[in-house]
């Protein structure tokens, strides 16, 4: 508010000494209007030209094209000051359209009608007149620069600019800027004079104007003393807040130049490194990394370069040799819209890797013991199978026999399902088809007619959990076993199919026995041991099982999986 007061008081003197020299002043002041936009246009006409020349050079030094897009984007500015000459120079010249051209390259609008009046009312003056001829042999210089741009960018482009065609290009260029440089003075020393034949009529203004400018002066210097005060504060807290995010990071925070060279870093980088900072500070970071580490990481610190962030996981070595496990988050750092360097956010994950590589050594050392235990399951099963099979050599009672044979048969169902699970390094899925082929297999093959009878498997992959296996293994066996007792018993051959396909919902296990000769029928009687074992094992699996005796005889057994398993066969499974 102080601040808009002191204004305001400086405009009223303005508007006091306005009312006094009103009268006075209007042309004077419109003519050093009009100088004073011609001094600012040659000021900016200066530095555009100084602009061209430095990324000439910088592009005929390096062939970037970066560098020659900028110099065409200064000779544009240059280009449209000739316009302006050109256009004013006519009998009839275009105030809107020099207007537009000034203002294209003149940053005070309200000078442009002085500008325009005061070269119509004075270019025949002898130094103005010298001013335009010098402004005029300054355009040609410009142009012949342009033809060296040219004439370097189509050799550059051909391959044919060699060192020899590099020298000779900046010296024509060196040469060129220093014509053009004296033309400058030359035109500073034209406009001077010129200035100096209406300095007598001006002066009494310059004085009055003189005096405000110094009050105000005074106020603007005070202001901006006020101003960077804050700024610096502003800057102050700024630097605070950044080295607090740097220096309390509870990772490894570093800035890492463009070449891969250590700027900065925290403390928390020297402690989990083991590097002081002064070991750190110019080294280049690969040298922390061993060979194979290398390839994968610097393609990842181009990206960042190119202005995308990353975050990888990655090895490196600390200072005692020791491997050091890390997360890191590169990020680019733009200052004025170019990338300078890159930071670096390390989080040290080498007690969680370290663990990680512990529990995969437990867990194959457990896979490793689950598998022995299922071998050890499949070997005793296999024991207790040839034990039956001695006991039966001693009964003579054929109905006997055939129920021996039956618990011989539910003791191989089960082995085949064990040996399933030794066979595959996931113990909780189970290929299924595998299984069924098998179990059909060893029933059908020793219990149907050889002759006449035949057992087809016609499975679907399906993975199982071992609980679920156990079970449709062995009520497949019951089943095939009820089938080939009536097989035996049936005039004529047949065929036993088993179908094992997986559904919308569920899955569906079923067996259909179909004779010959006759529609044979399948009972069950409720307290049968292979009834009493069929109704058990569909309790276990959850399920619903249905009996027809139309066009053959099925038994159609349906239920849900427990567990959503793979849906891909292991490497390692065995299909049988």
């Amino acid at each position: 508010m102080d601040i808009d007061r002191a204004m305001i008081g400086i405009l009223s003197v303005f508007a006091v000494l306005g009312v006094c020299l009103v009268f006075t002043i209007v042309i004077a002041t419109n003519t050093l209007s009009g100088l004073r936009g011609f001094a600012s246009l040659q000021t900016y006409w200066t530095e555009a030209r100084k602009e061209a020349s430095l990324q000439l050079a910088n592009y005929i030094e390096s062939e970037d094209p970066q560098y020659f897009a900028r110099f065409d984007s200064a000779m544009l500015y240059m280009q449209k000051a000739e316009s302006v000459r050109v256009e004013l120079m006519k009998d009839n010249s275009d105030h809107t359209s020099v207007k537009r051209q000034m203002g294209d390259i003149y940053t005070v609008p309200q000078d442009l009608d002085f500008m325009i009046t005061a070269f119509e009312n004075f270019h025949t003056f002898p130094d103005f007149k010298e001013a335009i001829h010098v402004w005029d042999v300054s355009d040609g210089y410009i142009k012949e620069m342009q033809d060296l741009a040219a004439f370097s960018k189509n050799k550059m482009e051909s391959a044919e600019f060699d060192d020899a065609t590099r020298q000779a290009a900046i010296k024509e260029l060196f040469y060129l800027d220093r014509e053009l440089t004296r033309m400058q003075h030359a035109l500073a020393a034209s406009l001077s004079d010129g200035a100096h034949l209406l300095n007598t009529l001006i002066l009494w203004i310059s004085i009055s104007i003189g005096l405000i400018l110094l009050i105000t002066g005074f106020l603007l210097s005070f202001r901006f003393a006020k101003s960077m005060k804050k700024w610096h504060r502003a800057i102050e807290v700024s630097e605070q807040q950044y080295r607090s995010l740097f220096e309390q990071n509870p990772n490894a925070v570093c800035l890492i130049s463009k070449r891969g060279e250590f700027v900065e870093g925290n403390d928390v980088l020297t402690e989990v490194t083991g590097y002081t900072k002064e070991e750190l500070m110019g080294e280049n970071f690969i040298q922390f990394f061993e060979a194979y580490e290398l390839e994968r990481i610097e393609p990842i610190f181009l990206r960042t370069l190119e202005g995308e962030p990353q975050t990888y996981e990655t090895v490196g070595i600390k200072k005692n040799g020791e491997r050091m496990y890390s997360e890191i988050t590169s990020l680019p750092i733009y200052i004025d819209g170019e990338i300078t360097g890159v930071y670096g956010i390390i989080h040290d994950i080498t007690e969680r890797e370290l663990a990680k590589q512990q529990i995969e050594a437990q867990l194959v050392e457990k896979t490793e013991l689950l598998a022995e235990v299922h071998d050890r399951v499949k070997n005793n099963l296999a024991l207790i199978s040839t034990l039956i099979q001695l006991q039966r050599i001693s009964i003579t009672d054929k109905e006997q026999k055939v129920y021996w044979d039956r618990t011989v048969s539910r003791v191989h169902s089960m082995a085949l399902v064990h040996e399933r699970v030794y066979a595959t390094e996931s113990f909780s899925s189970i290929d299924m088809e595998g299984c069924i082929n098998d179990i059909v297999q060893n029933v059908c093959d020793s219990k149907l007619p050889s002759d006449s009878w035949k057992a087809e498997a016609q499975p679907e992959q399906v993975y199982l959990g071992i609980k679920q296996a156990m079970s449709v293994g062995l009520l497949l066996n019951e089943i095939l076993e009820s089938y080939c007792i009536l097989a035996q018993n049936t005039t004529g051959g047949g065929c036993i199919t088993t179908q094992f396909v997986e559904l919308e919902n569920e899955l569906c296990l079923k067996v259909l026995a179909k004779s010959e000769l006759e529609n044979i029928r399948f009972e069950l009687e409720p307290t049968a041991l292979g009834m009493k074992l069929i109704n058990v094992l569909v309790k276990q699996l959850k399920g619903t099982y249905s009996l027809t005796n139309e066009d053959g005889s099925s038994i159609e057994v349906r239920f849900k999986r427990n567990v959503k398993a793979k849906n891909e066969p292991h490497p390692d499974t065995n299909n049988g």
